[in-house]
């Protein structure tokens, strides 16, 4: 009986973690966020921003950006949706309701810096995160 006890134990710590959403709100200050919304995983814009994405992960590194993608019943984080968790209602203003594809560049402070249904490259992002002020100081931090 035991081990059976057990079995069921470390089934619900290995699972628990990834049933339940991360609030928004924990990323403040942390990460910058780029939110992807779509209504499938398999819309052509949503596989055009996640190639454009992967071009360049150390230019996100630097600039602390966290992808998370929210599609109708999940949300995951980074670049595959292999980390599928249930929407948080903090999400929830990302849920689309008419476009297919929304692109959302939420800054460290929480607020909505970029809102576009057209696919941003890198060079575009990194250009708008750059001169933000919470950017400019990490960089004057740097030199």
């Amino acid at each position: 009986m035991k081990p059976a006890i057990i079995e069921l134990l470390v089934l619900f710590v290995m699972y628990s973690g990834s049933s339940f959403a991360q609030d928004i709100n924990e990323f403040q200050w942390k990460n910058r966020l780029v939110i992807l919304a779509t209504h499938s995983i398999d819309n052509n814009s949503y596989k055009a921003q996640i190639n454009s994405l992967k071009s360049d992960p150390e230019g996100h590194d630097i600039r602390k950006l966290l992808i998370i993608t929210i599609v109708p019943g999940y949300q995951s984080f980074g670049l595959t949706t292999n980390t599928r968790q249930a929407i948080d209602s903090s999400y929830e203003k990302f849920l689309l309701k008419n476009d297919p594809f929304m692109f959302y560049l939420v800054g460290l402070d929480g607020g909505v810096k970029l809102s576009s249904p057209d696919i941003i490259s890198n060079k575009e992002l990194f250009q708008i995160i750059d001169v933000m002020p919470m950017r400019r100081l990490e960089i004057d931090d740097k030199n």
